[in-house]
């Protein structure tokens, strides 16, 4: 393997890159860096935790260190599809930047546009930013981009999840034609493949992108669930031997409902809750401040558990988490893979469970990732049925009935005679015709009338 002295990198540098305690560069980094301090173009194509955010920051750095300055203008653009990835990508940046002249503004939603502006007053040469802020701020007048000679298209892939390809293609108008434009991702398909012809120009092709999706230091679970309760009392067991741990679901609400199950004191082995106080939340619906905060007590070892939507699941790097957990199962392979990448990084070993009910077979079908799961499950000598019903409520009329109020329920039991069957209408009293029928057919009924909970 190279070493980062024969990557072409200046004696600055390398001795920012010694002082940070980087030994020897990532395939990424090894093949990225040279061809970047050529000026071409790069599309790099890599698994998370692999090294791609110092694979473009450091020759970026470089590049600019030796490159003719226009005063009061920015040089170089890095676009983050999350304010999470943006802030990481700043933490990096100050690392290599601590000897170097280049000075950076980070440009995200969330907080406060004040401070961002008066950032931009001082003539950052880099900016980090998110595409709506940024949009937003070159609306009121307080950032020009016709000097950007580098542009870094991070997570690729994430900007096409998000919908953000609209923005990008809005500030790639306002660059210059002629730049180097650096684009990377986790994944390579079709549509990243459209970004690639529209803002890059004859790039160099970097895909490290292994077979086998996930990192080989991770050691993946299925384990298949009858419902939500056991769930809940697997994943509370399952903690209890780890040291830090991201629990993921699919939806804001989602996290809301498990960290409210998960840190509700019922068991016995947590008379003092300290479930509770080691567990915390992140999703898109929280301020930002909020966000990062809850990030920082993660990082620190405050928090031992984080229960998390998918905004966590992509670019974040947080070091040694011990377990992922998929409490829900992802909607897509990509996000499993994602997911999963934010443990077994660096080298470092590291676990993922995924907790499937008979209903995510729907769900596995689509992604593609059924027949895997249902291999592992019988190499591990597990027994995954399926089941007429789900565990959980599939219609909305269904999870209203259950979290509803206990005098709506009284009122439809008054509703149900014995058995769950309807009770017979009042006798007409003008000479009709008695109505012996009952107002609606037993099976015509919603199922949870039919068998009341």
């Amino acid at each position: 393997m190279s070493k980062f002295s024969d990557l072409g990198l200046s004696e600055q540098m390398l001795e920012q890159v010694a002082r940070a305690g980087f030994d020897k560069p990532t395939p990424i980094q090894e093949q990225a860096i040279p061809n970047a301090l050529m000026n071409r173009d790069i599309v790099g194509i890599a698994q998370t935790g692999t090294g791609k955010t110092a694979a473009f920051v450091l020759p970026m750095l470089d590049i600019l260190a030796h490159a003719r300055q226009r005063p009061g203008l920015p040089r170089a653009l890095i676009l983050n599809p999350t304010r999470e990835l943006a802030m990481q990508t700043a933490e990096v940046i100050d690392i290599f930047a601590e000897k170097n002249s280049a000075k950076h503004a980070l440009l995200i939603g969330g907080m406060t546009i004040g401070e961002q502006i008066q950032k931009l007053a001082k003539a950052p040469d880099v900016v980090i930013a998110t595409p709506g802020r940024l949009i937003d701020l070159q609306q009121r007048g307080k950032i020009m981009l016709n000097a950007i000679s580098v542009l870094v298209i991070d997570e690729a892939d994430r900007m096409l999840d998000m919908g953000f390809v609209p923005e990008v293609e809005k500030i790639c108008s306002l660059l210059p034609a002629q730049r180097q434009t650096l684009l990377m991702s986790a994944t390579m398909d079709e549509e990243v493949g459209k970004l690639v012809k529209k803002f890059t120009n004859r790039p160099k092709y970097i895909d490290l992108s292994p077979q086998k999706r996930s990192a080989e230091t991770i050691q993946e679970k299925f384990i298949p669930v009858q419902n939500e309760r056991q769930k809940i009392s697997l994943l509370i067991n399952e903690l209890k031997n780890r040291t830090s741990a991201l629990i993921f679901c699919n939806r804001r609400q989602r996290v809301k409902e498990v960290a409210r199950m998960l840190t509700a004191n019922r068991s016995g082995d947590h008379p003092d809750n300290q479930l509770a106080k080691n567990t915390g939340k992140l999703h898109g619906e929280m301020p930002q401040a909020m966000r990062i905060e809850e990030l920082e007590r993660f990082r620190k070892g405050v928090i031992k558990f984080l229960i998390c939507s998918d905004v966590a699941a992509r670019g974040l790097d947080i070091e040694a988490v011990d377990c992922v957990v998929n409490f829900d199962v992802p909607i897509s392979q990509d996000n499993y893979v994602h997911r999963i990448g934010r443990t077994g990084r660096a080298g470092l070993k590291g676990s993922a469970i995924t907790y499937v009910g008979a209903e995510d077979r729907v769900i596995l079908e689509r992604n593609g990732m059924l027949k895997q799961v249902e291999q592992a499950i019988a190499k591990d000598g597990g027994c995954w049925q399926g089941s007429e019903k789900p565990y959980l409520a599939t219609t909305e009329t269904e999870r209203n009935y259950r979290q509803s109020p206990k005098k709506k329920r009284d009122s439809a039991k008054s509703y149900l005679g014995t058995g769950g069957v309807p009770r017979k209408t009042k006798v007409a009293r003008s000479g009709g015709e008695k109505l012996n029928k009952p107002a609606m057919q037993a099976e015509a009924l919603p199922a949870f009338l039919r068998n009341p909970v």
